[in-house]
């Protein structure tokens, strides 16, 4: 039921912004009720909260080691009955990749030119390599135009190079999605990011792998995945589970300046993707999760030892706290736990890299029955096991101990959060978020937990992007691995850097790892 100042205040937004029948309509066509949108824009009208850091998080306080894990725990493995699966989101496009190229295409710029010479170098094979994994497709486009590759290089011809790179007339790089890129060479076939992905799943155990993909980009994904279990029949065991952005998550935009609702060039309200913490929809809901960036795909040795050795021990180590946080939930439903043995089990999990979303002197010093509600609230939440790796320069959040209403924890928390005075405690992080995530959205009963009830709705992103030739304000949700699963209990671990081999940038698969 609607209260009647909900009503009223509806009904004043609808006439403030002069909505019409046809606006509502579409409203409830994109799956959004009035009141989200009304929520939508309040955000975008109010000062931003942002987060206030307490600390970076350290081996020595809130971090372990992957060696913790590592004893024995990747040979139990085989014993866990329900694997992980794998969920990679795969709609971003790759232009960012090329954006050097882009640049270098448009305006010949000498900023670009040590890049652009690295890039070139890296498709003659006539030099020592690094080479891409992609310069024999690029030869035989360039074949079909009776146009020689070398000859160009020699020539320096890099602008015709490179329009073969980015257009539709030759690889059309500019508009295919990451995922559809060659990453690198095994067996002497191009392997796509796609395929690297496809290999992972299956060497989890289940094969199943989870992709997120944009609507217009469905038939080159499906084109992609047939030729590849074709030519890679070990993989036509992979079960490949599509699904899309929904539509009820995307966000209205404003005029900073008006504060008017942005509409399209037909007058009707524009909604826009709001960034990657809407998929946590889209996460599988049939147990745990291996959640990686799908560009974060090393060679072919580097995954084996990533997912043989330090996967497995994550989904071992989830398995055995996750029996344990079971076995006290059963017993605080069957009243037949005493309060020395729940407060011992407690911090015993906590000693164990364990964080819980409590305070613990107030659960300490509580008589039994509230005891035992802190502790069914503090342990009834999906967990995340959350790999690190030290800060190398690299762009992007990591790990700090952050409040969280009247609790402190742990979280990922980006540059663009916090207020500038805390700028320097950021600088001081050791330690980088890679996403390397095991999530389980599972509960001890075997249930589905509504994960939207674990969001921190308080960290979402204000961003200014362009739309028909104008500025405009965006409210984007809580990152996936940042406020969206705030609410959840975690392990978070340090991982080696030779897990982390991200291609921000097309050259990044020149580096060793890659090759």
């Amino acid at each position: 039921m609607i209260e009647l100042k909900q009503m009223s205040d509806l009904t004043g937004f609808i006439r403030t912004h002069r909505l019409s029948g046809e606006d509502l309509r579409e409203i409830q066509l994109q799956g959004k009720d009035l009141r989200e949108v009304v929520n939508n824009y309040n955000v975008l009208v109010s000062e931003k909260k942002q987060v206030k850091l307490i600390k970076p998080a350290t081996e020595e306080e809130g971090l372990i080691s992957i060696d913790n894990l590592l004893d024995d725990l990747a040979y139990g493995y085989e014993a866990i009955e329900n694997k992980p699966v794998k969920f990679t989101p795969m709609s971003g496009a790759a232009s960012r990749m090329f954006g050097f190229l882009e640049s270098y295409y448009q305006n010949a710029s000498d900023d670009d030119n040590e890049k652009v010479n690295t890039f070139i170098k890296g498709l003659d094979e006539r030099q020592p390599g690094p080479h891409f994994s992609f310069v024999r497709e690029l030869k035989d486009v360039l074949k079909r135009d009776n146009l020689n590759l070398s000859k160009l290089v020699d020539e320096k011809k890099y602008k015709t190079i490179i329009s073969y790179v980015l257009n539709e007339n030759g690889l059309n790089y500019r508009n295919k999605p990451k995922a559809l890129i060659p990453f690198h060479v095994q067996n002497g076939r191009a392997i796509l990011a796609l395929e690297a992905q496809m290999e992972e799943a299956l060497r989890y155990g289940n094969g199943n792998l989870f992709i997120t993909i944009l609507h217009e980009h469905q038939d080159q994904f499906i084109q992609a995945i047939e030729k590849i279990k074709k030519e890679n029949n070990e993989l036509s065991q992979v079960y490949i589970h599509i699904s899309e952005q929904y539509n009820s998550t995307n966000t209205i935009a404003i005029d900073p300046a008006t504060k008017e609702i942005v509409r399209n060039n037909d007058g009707k309200i524009s909604f826009f993707p709001a960034g990657h913490g809407a998929l946590i929809k889209n996460l599988p809901n049939s147990g745990p999760s291996i959640l990686r960036n799908v560009d974060n795909v090393t060679s072919d040795e580097i995954r084996k030892q990533v997912i043989d050795k330090y996967h497995k021990a994550f989904s071992v180590y989830l398995s055995q706290i996750k029996t344990k946080v079971s076995t006290i939930l059963t017993r605080l439903d069957a009243d037949s736990i005493s309060e020395t043995d729940l407060r011992d089990q407690m911090f015993a999990l906590q000693k164990q890299g364990f964080q819980l979303i409590i305070d613990n002197d107030s659960f300490s010093n509580a008589p039994f029955d509230e005891m035992k509600r802190i502790a069914r609230i503090a342990l009834n939440r999906p967990i995340k096991i959350v790999g690190v790796v030290k800060n190398q320069g690299e762009p992007g959040g990591g790990p700090f101990i952050i409040e969280y209403g009247d609790y402190r924890i742990i979280s990922i928390v980006e540059k663009d959060e916090i207020p500038l005075e805390q700028k320097s405690l950021m600088e001081k992080g050791k330690y980088f978020n890679p996403v390397d995530i095991l999530a389980d959205p599972v509960d001890y009963k075997g249930n589905f937990f509504d994960l939207t009830e674990f969001i921190n709705k308080s960290r979402y992103f204000i961003v200014s992007r362009r739309f028909l030739g104008k500025e405009v304000k965006r409210m984007e949700h809580p990152g996936l691995w940042n406020g969206t699963m705030d609410g959840w209990n975690s392990i978070y671990v340090v991982m080696p850097n030779e897990t982390f081999a991200p291609v921000k940038e097309v050259n990044d698969l020149l580096r060793l790892e890659h090759q």
